[in-house]
């Protein structure tokens, strides 16, 4: 397989859910995951002339400054982490990943989020009452766009 088609099918393959949150970003990061391999530097790694570097941060770093994509570039990241993690977790049948994790409900992360606030950061805050009111003014700003963007992608 042509290095230009892996990408296309692992982009393919990480936006699968065309339409859903985050599949955009999910097919960029599969097309760019891999750039760090075609750089000279990380060719000589791989004859033992460099040491030092990794595959994927290019990929990371051009989801982030050129597409403004944050969750692309953490996914670049996450990924290049798991596939390392099972690889070395692996035997000789090969690589052994592990269990997904329980799937993130936004909303319940959020009222958790807000409970944690409440509780520990904002119970032991001597800050001023302006103070204190910009911070609620945030705080609502943050969660009304978070429910905004995640209600325009669903």
């Amino acid at each position: 397989m042509t290095t230009s088609r892996y990408l296309a099918h692992s982009a393919n393959a990480a936006g699968h859910t065309q339409g859903s949150p985050g599949s955009e970003e999910a097919a960029l990061a599969g097309l760019l995951h891999d750039l760090g391999n075609y750089t000279d530097r990380f060719q000589a790694r791989l004859q033992g002339k460099d040491s030092g570097l990794d595959h994927w941060s290019q990929g990371a770093w051009l989801a982030l400054m050129k597409h403004h994509a944050v969750g692309a570039a953490l996914a670049i990241e996450d990924a290049d982490f798991l596939d390392t993690e099972a690889h070395f977790e692996g035997d000789e049948r090969g690589k052994r990943y592990r269990e997904s994790g329980p799937v993130l409900e936004p909303w319940a992360a959020l009222a958790a989020l807000r409970s944690f606030v409440n509780e520990s950061i904002r119970a032991a805050s001597e800050a001023h009452t302006e103070v204190r009111e910009v911070r609620e003014a945030l705080w609502q700003a943050a969660t009304d766009s978070a429910r905004n963007r995640w209600e325009y992608n669903c």
